[in-house]
């Protein structure tokens, strides 16, 4: 992933939308102005270990909704045997089917 999102970067600042895409955000979140500069290498210097951390501090998943679309006959029983909560299957307006 890290490979990946570094790989990435040139074509995120490629365009004049994109760059003031990135001017917005760095507003937005109030990062600092040197952010595009210094991306490379936070991404480079993200460990695995640090993003499991940072996962364990942020997500409770208990309080967490799944999203799962896919063919029901197949999916359904799989889901339910993982036990992570109430299944509600919805149809394609987002009705309660059961």
């Amino acid at each position: 992933m890290r490979n990946r999102d570094v790989r990435a970067l040139p074509g995120r600042f490629e365009t004049n939308a994109s760059v003031s895409g990135a001017i917005a955000e760095m507003i937005t979140f109030g990062w600092p102005d040197d952010h595009v500069r210094t991306l490379k290498a936070q991404i480079e210097a993200q460990t695995d270990d640090a993003v499991r951390a940072a996962a364990r501090a942020s997500l409770v998943p208990h309080q967490m909704t799944w999203v799962v679309i896919g063919d029901l006959r197949q999916i359904e029983a799989p889901i339910r045997q993982l036990g992570l909560g109430d299944v509600q299957v919805l149809d394609t307006d987002g009705t309660l089917v059961r």
